[in-house]
């Protein structure tokens, strides 16, 4: 049978033109969707409907694609974009086959890729039993993650021609809203500042490292995560960072050992467009533990992730590799590993005095489930890495048939859009 792809919006870059062309030499039909000048340049020769109207027009507009074009999968990056969402949610109720990529649950070297959702909507099981009976996760061989580099220098190349193009071709698209919850030129000007400070930060991390581990003494870490990240937005309960910080800093206040320290680190990504150093500045003063903090910049290391008593997270994938070291980890949020067995099964409290540590038979069948079922050896940000994705990538694609639904749906009809229509889509082949 012959498919037919929708790919709505993907990473920065050209990773889903040359996805595209993949399922075109597969034998397959496929159409893009451009939302912004950004989508427009990165989309190579594939066939693509532009869509120029606003939000609200948007799932009735989806549909007649679906019912135009006969469109039997959706392919897409982030399934908490409004626009992604509104499409997936429409799209389960016709059957088709929703393939979600986001960056990897395990890093570096993977990217994920599941059906219907990610994260808190992945279909990823919470039960422990689920795991410790599959035969999938006693399996003694592991695919290896990708060596393939990933260049910061052609990623940041990637986001200014995908912004200046956003804005150059913004009379073309003249309802498209970003997704995020600031602009481009605040990010840049955010993050011009950091740049030249990074090389300072990997110091201090590495000397705290050091130090921290030479004098043996009790500390716990807690990652934060980007406050625009659908994780903390959507997943987490919580709406961003902030409410996170206070719980923590005023927990470990009360109830961890006077002679522990709580290690804060930055996500590397952070921009701080969002100053989350002065929020846990306010936190830690109201609590009056300055003495018994830490504030490192740039990520957290891995030694000292091993070094630790433990690690308190909302949903980060960094605790992935807690767990990995056998450390114990508390989850906050809704995350994918938080199964007891793997997380800390008490309040956040007790977790200060009596961590529960993961248990390594569970985590060795999860990890493996976790690999054979959604991870992607490969990365979006340069050639040798996508072409690992692509290869992996295509036989999951192209894998189980659709159900009658939507085999039959979409197809069941073809017409052209109408007059109103075509004042917000225009086709090029």
């Amino acid at each position: 049978m012959i498919r037919h792809f929708l790919l709505l919006q993907g990473p920065i870059g050209p990773f889903f033109a040359r996805l595209g062309g993949a399922l075109r030499q597969a034998g397959h039909r496929v159409t893009r969707v451009h939302f912004n000048g950004g989508d427009r340049v990165y989309s190579g020769l594939m066939k693509a409907i532009n869509f120029r109207g606003t939000t609200e027009r948007w799932v009735e507009f989806f549909d007649r694609i679906l019912v135009r074009h006969g469109i039997t999968d959706l392919v897409l990056f982030g399934d908490c974009r409004p626009l992604h969402r509104l499409a997936i949610d429409h799209a389960h109720g016709l059957g088709l086959r929703i393939h979600v990529f986001e960056e990897g649950y395990l890093r570096p070297g993977w990217v994920t890729l599941e059906t219907n959702g990610v994260n808190g909507y992945s279909s990823l099981s919470r039960s422990a039993a689920t795991y410790l009976a599959d035969p999938i996760s006693h399996t003694n061989l592991l695919p290896a993650a990708s060596c393939a580099p990933m260049p910061f220098a052609r990623r940041a190349f990637d986001d200014v021609v995908y912004t200046f193009a956003t804005a150059l071709l913004k009379p073309w698209y003249p309802g498209y809203r970003t997704h995020k919850p600031w602009s481009p030129l605040q990010e840049y000007r955010a993050g011009a500042r950091r740049f030249f400070l990074r090389a300072g930060h990997r110091r201090h991390a590495t000397a705290i490292t050091t130090s921290l581990t030479a004098q043996q003494r009790p500390f716990f870490l807690f990652p934060l995560q980007l406050d625009s990240d659908a994780q903390i937005r959507v997943h987490s309960g919580l709406g961003s960072m902030t409410p996170a910080i206070d719980a923590v800093v005023r927990s470990f206040a009360s109830h961890a050992a006077k002679d522990a320290v709580l290690v804060v680190s930055e996500h590397p990504l952070d921009q701080a467009v969002v100053d989350l150093h002065e929020e846990f500045l306010r936190a830690v003063s109201a609590a009056g533990i300055y003495s018994r903090v830490i504030y490192l910049r740039g990520g957290t290391p891995l030694p000292l992730i091993q070094a630790s008593q433990g690690m308190v997270t909302v949903n980060s994938t960094i605790a992935l590799s807690a767990l990995e070291f056998g450390r114990p980890v508390a989850a906050l949020g809704c995350a994918i590993y938080r199964i007891p067995g793997l997380t800390h099964v008490g309040t956040l409290d007790e977790f200060w005095r009596a961590p529960s540590r993961p248990d390594a038979i569970l985590f060795a069948a999860f990890k493996r489930r976790l690999i054979e079922t959604t991870q992607v050896p490969g990365g979006f940000y340069s050639p040798a890495a996508q072409r690992s994705i692509i290869e992996t990538a295509l036989p999951r694609l192209l894998g189980p048939e659709l159900s009658p639904t939507a085999a039959a749906r979409p197809g069941s009809e073809r017409r052209s859009l109408t007059s109103e229509e075509a004042g917000y889509a225009t086709a090029t082949e």
